[in-house]
C-alpha cells in the first residue's frame, strides 16, 4: 500500500483508491479532495497523532490492533481489509502455473464427487455459493483453503 516507497502511507498512496466525492464530507463547502484525503489519513493519528498526513508503520499497527479487537472474527477483519484497501492477504505468493494446474484439476475432481457427478450448472453453482461464505462471486485465499479442507 506504499506504492512509493516512503515509509509511510500519504495521500498519493491512497488518492487513488478512495473516491471522496462520494462522501458526506465532499458536500461541505470548499473542501478539496486533498483535505479530505488528509483528514482520512489523520484519523489514523489516534490521541497522539501528530496529523502529518501520513501513516507510518506504528501508527498503522495501532489503529487496526485496535480496530481488530471489536471484529467479529479473523475472516470478517481481513474482508474488510480486502475490500478498504483493495489488497490481497497473499499477493506475495510464488505459486507455480503448474501447481496451479494441478490443484485446479484435483479441485474440479472433487467438486465433481461432492456433487455426486452432477454436471448440472446450478448444482455447480450451489457448491461454489457454499464456499463463498462471503457472497463475493469469488473465492479468497481463506475461502479456497476451507475448500480444500472439506472437500
Amino acid at each position: 500500500m506504499d506504492k512509493d516507497g516512503s515509509g509511510s502511507i500519504n495521500g498519493k498512496d491512497v488518492g487513488q483508491m478512495i473516491n471522496c466525492s462520494a462522501t458526506p464530507e465532499a458536500s461541505r463547502a470548499g473542501r478539496s479532495d486533498e483535505e479530505l484525503v488528509a483528514e482520512f489519513l489523520n484519523g489514523f493519528d489516534g490521541a497522539r497523532g501528530n496529523n502529518d498526513g501520513n501513516i507510518t508503520w506504528n501508527e498503522w499497527l495501532d489503529y487496526y490492533t485496535d480496530l481488530s479487537m471489536s471484529m467479529v472474527d479473523d475472516e470478517y477483519f481481513v474482508q474488510m481489509m480486502q475490500s478498504v484497501w483493495q489488497i490481497c492477504e497473499d499477493e506475495s505468493s510464488t505459486v507455480s502455473k503448474n501447481q496451479i494446474e494441478a490443484l485446479t484439476q484435483s479441485l474440479r475432481h472433487k467438486l465433481l464427487d461432492f456433487s455426486k457427478n452432477s454436471q448440472d450448472e446450478y448444482v455447480l453453482r450451489g457448491v461454489f455459493k457454499e464456499f463463498d461464505t462471503n457472497c463475493s462471486g469469488t473465492l479468497t485465499a481463506d475461502e479456497l483453503t476451507n475448500m480444500f479442507a472439506r472437500l
